[in-house]
């Protein structure tokens, strides 16, 4: 007769803590709070602060977005706990996320950096919301929004700084389809007086993937593994 299971202690169940990866601490606390009901005030407090500490160790909010003051003091806090910051030249008030993509989230930092590993993976939207949905809380999030991250996140991706690529660098390049659709007066690639239609997903293009209907990516690795 099998012998039965038995059931880990409190004591064992707190140790195990430390052994846990970070993703397997997220999914504990989406199980803890789904068991309490959904996110309170006391939870959105824990994921302002959360986020105003990666931000404040990666430098923000040292600088008024008003005037360029670096004379910055902290001037009491909202009610979801986000710090607000106060410019003493210019009284111009600001918190760590403003001019960022994370201004006025109520997402954590987790969910964030999950987020991108999905676009990295290349999941559709319908996954992406899944995952998220289940593993990190996020009850509320739609398609749409997540549409709507995605055209954020390739932006900010542009201000940051490139590596400098050093030894033995190999080139090449990657054509991807132009997101045409809504686009009026095109230039015709056979003549620069004239438009053209904007072309459609499902039709080839006409002119190969070196025309006009394609964007064009030069792409830059060393033997490091720094790439442009």
């Amino acid at each position: 007769m099998p012998r039965k299971k038995r059931e880990p202690s409190f004591d064992e169940l707190l140790s195990s803590i430390e052994k846990m990866s970070k993703r397997q601490r997220q999914q504990l606390m989406t199980k803890i709070i789904k068991e309490n009901g959904y996110a309170d005030n006391r939870t959105k407090k824990f994921i302002n602060y959360d986020l105003q500490e990666h931000m404040r160790k990666e430098g923000f909010g040292k600088v008024c977005p008003n005037c360029g003051s670096t004379i910055i003091v902290k001037a009491g806090e909202q009610e979801n706990g986000i710090q607000r910051l106060k410019c003493t030249d210019c009284g111009h008030r600001f918190s760590y996320f403003t001019g960022t993509f994370l201004e006025k989230t109520k997402y954590s930092w987790d969910v964030w950096v999950e987020f991108i590993y999905q676009m990295i993976l290349n999941h559709s939207l319908k996954q992406t919301v899944s995952a998220l949905v289940e593993e990190y809380l996020c009850p509320s999030l739609s398609e749409r929004t997540v549409f709507n991250w995605r055209m954020k996140i390739p932006e900010v991706a542009k201000e940051v700084r490139q590596p400098n690529l050093i030894g033995v660098v190999e080139t090449d390049e990657k054509f991807i389809h132009e997101g045409q659709k809504g686009s009026l007066h095109l230039i015709s690639p056979f003549d620069k007086n004239s438009t053209r239609k904007a072309r459609k997903t499902a039709k080839p293009s006409k002119c190969g993937s070196m025309g006009p209907e394609f964007g064009t990516i030069l792409c830059a690795l060393d033997h490091t593994g720094h790439t442009i």
